[in-house]
């Protein structure tokens, strides 16, 4: 049996940084026109939106009663000196 003292110290998760709403467009509008420029994300339906602090990568599937969406990735601010980005994939 291993003891609490010997079990693998997982490294602390980094913190989240609030940004100002400028910010958040700011970031937002840099990774929509990205989404936009590209031809692959652009027909597989991917958008990028501004939820609780974080922006997620959601895919839209067509349905014939009602749109749904698939989030595929996420992208939190880091605090930090240089705004650093985390994104998380699924």
């Amino acid at each position: 049996m291993v003891s609490a003292g010997q079990r693998a110290q997982r490294a602390p998760r980094p913190k989240a940084q609030r940004l100002s709403a400028d910010k958040k467009q700011q970031i937002l509008k840099t990774l929509c026109g990205g989404i936009e420029k590209s031809p692959v994300l652009s027909a597989l339906n991917i958008r990028a939106v501004d939820r609780r602090g974080r922006f997620y990568f959601e895919r839209l599937w067509e349905d014939e009663d009602e749109p749904e969406e698939e989030v595929i990735g996420r992208i939190t601010p880091l605090t930090g000196a240089k705004l650093n980005l985390l994104l998380e994939v699924r």
